[in-house]
């Protein structure tokens, strides 16, 4: 397997923002070549291309950590993942936005600091071409937000996968909302989404994510459930991550999985 990381621009300044320091993104970008097909797909010339990967951490997470996971558990895929690093620092990581002490992003009213992280993620997708978009926690509630805004349904990004995500609290009334504008119908119809539910997820129940699945079947979209016996972290079970593989290969599968626990002989 061969793997590079390529820093595309690093910090320059700091300031202080609301009470957390803002900083200007990083974005890494690796590459790897697989031992498996996995979900590599072929162009014109039959040589293979690389899965083209955005991947947003969740509150307090890293660019380069999320990266580091992800090409562990992409081992078996054709891949190339890019990272952007939110733009305000909390506690050992950095966030898309900032939230009080004790407060949730599904009982937020506002999201402050979240304006200028979607447009973050917009002029990212805008200037690159990625086939899939993966956010976690804060990151996959990210990208809910950004759906209920038609941010989504504007751009060539078509996949997205959603581990561990809640209620975009402060959208409440665009997610609600039955249909999509009319002139964007055909696009949110386009979109397609994977959810990766932990059953004992204490920081987002599942109850968040069924909820949240409901409103992007009322928008149209195409929606896959994959529920593990596990939390909030992003799953390290290569059971999740081979169904994980199929779906990025449009492979047909059930609209709800169960991945059972393994059983202890």
């Amino acid at each position: 397997m061969r793997n590079g990381l390529m820093l595309l621009r690093a910090c320059s300044f700091w300031s202080a923002a609301f009470g957390f320091i803002r900083h200007t993104p990083i974005y890494a970008t690796s590459w790897g070549t697989a031992s498996q097909l996995g979900a590599s797909m072929k162009n014109g010339d039959e040589t293979e291309s690389s899965l083209r990967i955005l991947a947003l951490h969740g509150s307090e997470g890293r660019a380069d950590s999320l990266q580091t996971l992800l090409e562990g558990y992409l081992r078996h895929v054709n891949r190339e993942i890019t990272t952007i690093q939110a733009p305000f620092s909390k506690g050992s990581g950095y966030a898309w936005w900032q939230l009080k002490p004790g407060e949730r992003s599904f009982t937020a009213t506002t999201y402050p600091g979240y304006e200028e992280s979607a447009t973050l993620v917009t002029q990212t997708l805008h200037k690159n071409e990625f086939d899939v978009v993966f956010g976690h926690s804060q990151g996959a509630i990210l990208l809910v937000a950004m759906l209920a805004e038609d941010r989504l349904a504007s751009s060539s990004m078509r996949r997205f996968i959603l581990n561990g995500v809640s209620w975009p609290n402060p959208f409440s009334e665009q997610l609600f909302s039955s249909v999509p504008p009319t002139s964007l119908d055909e696009d949110s119809k386009n979109l397609e989404f994977l959810q990766i539910i932990g059953a004992q997820d204490r920081i987002n129940p599942p109850e968040q994510a069924v909820q949240v699945e409901e409103a992007l079947k009322r928008r149209g979209c195409k929606t896959n459930q994959l529920h593990y016996p596990g939390g909030h972290s992003i799953p390290s079970d290569e059971r999740i991550w081979n169904l994980v593989a199929d779906w990025l290969a449009c492979k047909s599968l059930s609209p709800v999985l169960f991945v059972e626990p393994e059983s202890v002989s």
